[in-house]
C-alpha cells in the first residue's frame, strides 16, 4: 500500500486545529473557581462567635453566597486579622494579599467584604486624654485627626480594591460595613461618646460633611467613601441599634458580637445586596 505524505502546510494547520480545539475544551471544562474574599479585623476573623468557622458572619455569608441562585462561590479566602487598623491593613500586607487573590487567574472573585476602621478609634478609650475626658476638647481634636487619617487610608484601600476588581472577569460586589455601638442601650458612660465617634455631631449617617468636619463620623466615612468607589454599604450600626446587650458580649466586658450578633451582621450584608 502506498502512503501519501501530507503537505507540510496542511500538517501545521491540522496540529493547530487540534491544539486549539483541545485548549477550548479544557477551558470549557475548567472554568475559574468563583471566590469570596473576606477582609477586615477581629469581626471578620470571627471573634465572639461560639464557633468562628461556622457561626461567625463570614462563614455564614460564604454559605449564603455559595448558593447557585446567589453567586455560586466555591472558595472562601479570609485574610482578616484581629487588631487590624487601616494603617496596618495597608502596611502589614492584608491589602496586598487581597489584590493577589483577586488577580489570581484560577479564580473569579465575585464577593469582597470589608470591615475596617473600628480599631483606628477603639484605642482612644484606653488613651489619654480620651480615657478620662472623652468629651473634652483635647480628645475631640485627637478623634478628628484619627478620622481624617482613616479617610485617607480608606480611600486608598477602596481605590486599590476597585482597580483589582475591575480587571477581574465576571461581575463583582464589594461590600463595606458600618460599625455598631458596642455600648448601645447599656447606659455605659462611653455610649454617647461612641455614637459621636461613629455618627459625628449630627448623629446620623449621611454624606453632608467632608472628612474633618465634626458632623462626619467613622460610619459616615465608611458609607460615603464606600459608595464613591462603587461599594455596597451594609449598615450594621442601624441593625444593632440599642441592643448591644443582646447581640454582643459587652455584659462580660467584650465588645465582640455573639452568635446572634454575627447572624445579624450576615443578614445585614445580604439585605444590602
Amino acid at each position: 500500500m502506498n502512503h501519501r505524505l501530507l503537505p507540510p502546510a496542511l500538517i501545521v494547520f491540522l496540529i493547530a486545529l487540534l491544539w486549539g480545539g483541545n485548549s477550548s475544551s479544557a477551558l470549557a471544562a475548567s472554568p475559574a473557581t468563583r471566590a469570596y474574599v473576606a477582609l477586615g479585623d477581629s469581626l471578620a476573623a470571627g471573634f465572639g462567635a461560639s464557633d468562628p468557622a461556622r457561626t461567625a458572619y463570614v462563614p455564614l455569608l460564604f454559605q449564603y453566597f455559595s448558593r447557585p441562585q446567589a453567586e455560586n462561590v466555591r472558595l472562601l479566602r479570609n485574610f482578616s486579622r484581629p487588631g487590624e487598623t487601616s494603617d496596618t491593613f495597608i502596611a502589614a500586607g492584608q491589602l496586598e494579599l487581597a489584590v493577589t487573590a483577586i488577580e489570581d487567574p484560577s479564580t473569579d472573585t465575585r464577593v469582597v467584604t470589608l470591615d475596617i476602621g473600628g480599631n483606628d478609634m477603639l484605642f482612644l478609650t484606653d488613651t489619654e486624654p480620651c480615657k478620662s475626658s472623652p468629651g473634652g476638647e483635647a480628645c475631640q481634636a485627637l478623634i478628628s485627626m484619627q478620622l481624617q487619617k482613616f479617610a485617607v487610608n480608606y480611600t486608598m484601600i477602596l481605590a486599590t480594591l476597585r482597580t483589582a476588581l475591575a480587571d477581574d472577569p465576571g461581575k463583582e460586589t464589594l461590600f463595606v460595613m458600618t460599625y455598631y455601638n458596642p455600648y448601645g442601650g447599656t447606659g455605659d458612660p462611653y455610649e454617647p461618646y461612641a455614637d459621636l465617634v461613629l455618627l459625628g455631631s449630627d448623629l446620623v449617617i449621611d454624606c453632608s460633611a467632608p472628612p474633618g468636619d465634626p458632623r462626619a463620623g467613622l460610619n459616615d466615612l465608611i458609607a460615603c467613601i464606600g459608595v464613591e468607589y462603587g461599594a455596597v454599604a451594609a449598615d450594621v450600626y442601624t441593625a444593632f441599634d440599642d441592643h448591644a446587650l443582646d447581640l454582643t458580649h459587652i455584659a462580660e466586658g467584650d465588645i465582640h458580637p455573639n452568635d446572634a450578633g454575627h447572624a445579624l451582621i450576615a443578614q445585614t450584608f445580604i439585605a444590602a445586596d
